[in-house]
């Protein structure tokens, strides 16, 4: 019986980053418990109040309501005390100073968070069909002038640091999602990152700018390269998967610190490069959990609809 599986961009990004990582995230679906820096905790908890702004917007609330619906994100974490009071003005006030100066005009939401997927090809030596699985953050389409009738994808990014123009013209994320959304009836030409800095820093001060929404629009050809890319990779990807060998002794470690200092997994290379297998193991009991992945879970899902 012919098998269906997603390979998502993250999980290609991953693997190219360090098969190991790739190994402990996607294979083995180990979740680190609680959040693991600050980045990544700003990124979950501001796409959530997002997620549900937008989402009461497209219901057909006004921007006051919308704010309210989004602040129950801060709320429960108040309730939860999983972060810091610090934390949660700080959010509070980026997210307040973001809806005040940044909507977007002569738009209308088309979807927010939503699963597409299309067919990438059919893995022969697998009887394998592989499938490119996206979530995008918020779909809108123009209203008026230039933009009218025309979609626009956006991508929400909590960000350190803006991307320069100059990197993201090598990021292969949106290329990708734009090609999903062609292959779903949607025209897409023109995809932003949405950017949110979270850094702290004097907002009054007209050179800390805390919002840039970056555009781009990829040529075909560009489209074409992410893709084949995204292939190449997703074919040895399939390959582990579907191996009688243990993959745990197959694929390899980066070893590279820009790659592994801000790695959920490395306490667990390090022991294992130490030789310690036991304090590993005791680090996977302690700090992770398997399954409960949101992002994996989604497009396990998308494969039944």
């Amino acid at each position: 019986m012919t098998k269906r599986i997603i390979v998502s961009n993250s999980e290609v990004s991953d693997f190219m980053k360090c098969e190991r990582l790739w190994y402990y995230k996607y294979f083995k679906e180990l979740t680190p418990i609680g959040n693991t820096s600050e980045a990544l905790a700003y990124g979950n908890y501001g796409h959530d109040w997002l997620y549900r702004y937008y989402r009461t917007l497209a219901s057909g609330a006004n921007t006051v309501m919308a704010m309210a619906e989004a602040n129950n994100v801060l709320r429960e974490l108040q309730k939860s005390r999983d972060m810091s009071s610090e934390f949660l003005v700080h959010l509070m006030t980026i997210m307040v100073m973001y809806v005040t100066n940044h909507p977007y005009q002569n738009m209308k939401i088309i979807g927010v968070e939503q699963k597409e997927k299309t067919i990438l090809y059919h893995d022969t030596i697998h009887d394998t069909e592989v499938y490119l699985g996206i979530k995008y953050d918020l779909l809108l389409q123009g209203t008026e002038g230039k933009q009218a009738d025309k979609f626009i994808l956006v991508d929400h990014k909590f960000k350190y640091s803006f991307i320069s123009p100059e990197a993201s013209a090598m990021n292969a994320q949106l290329p990708k999602y734009i090609y999903v959304l062609r292959q779903n009836g949607y025209n897409v030409e023109t995809a932003m990152f949405n950017q949110l800095r979270y850094r702290k820093m004097d907002d009054d001060n007209p050179k800390n700018q805390r919002f840039h929404r970056l555009s781009i629009t990829p040529t075909d050809n560009e489209i074409s390269e992410a893709i084949n890319d995204h292939i190449t990779v997703a074919s040895r990807i399939i390959d582990l998967r579907e191996t009688s060998h243990d993959v745990g002794k197959i694929v390899t470690r980066s070893r590279d610190y820009r790659d592994c200092e801000n790695c959920p997994f490395f306490s667990i290379c390090l022991a294992q490069a130490k030789g310690k297998q036991t304090e590993a193991l005791r680090t996977v009991q302690a700090f992770f959990r398997v399954g409960g992945n949101k992002y994996i879970d989604d497009y396990k899902e998308l494969l039944n609809d």
